[in-house]
């Protein structure tokens, strides 16, 4: 019987080639999941609390006023309006389908920026104008 020994091929080094250390990074951007919502839904009596808490308002001057404020979105969103409700934003219906029993809206939000809210004109500091100069002696 014969022993043979095997010998292994020689190993080739492979260069890798050299990335740019300029080349930009990537952003990844990852939408989030609006199937499981993270937060508990806001219910019409919470969202008078909330209005509450933004001035001096009473509460049986705010229900009725919300009530009837609410009614005249769903009016304008059933005809397919756009809204324009700064300092919300825009709100568009892009989508409608009569469901069961229900009309589905699909709309867009464009919220409003910090910046861009504007105040009432009442509210805007206006500069105190020069005081009118006297005459000399």
């Amino acid at each position: 019987m014969s022993t043979a020994t095997r010998k292994s091929a020689p190993k080739t080094t492979v260069s890798k080639a050299k990335v740019p250390s300029a080349a930009a990074p990537v952003d990844i951007i990852v939408a989030p999941d609006l199937a499981e919502p993270t937060l508990p839904e806001i219910k019409k009596k919470d969202l008078i609390e909330m209005a509450l808490g933004q001035g001096d308002i009473k509460k049986k001057h705010a229900k009725p006023v919300l009530d009837a404020l609410l009614v005249a979105l769903r009016i304008a969103l059933e005809d397919g309006r756009d809204l324009n409700l700064p300092p919300l934003g825009k709100l568009k219906v892009t989508r409608s389908k009569d469901g069961q029993g229900a009309q589905v809206l699909t709309c867009r939000l464009r919220l409003s920026s910090v910046e861009t809210v504007k105040k009432p004109d009442d509210e805007v500091e206006k500069p105190n104008p020069a005081p009118l100069a006297e005459g000399g002696e």
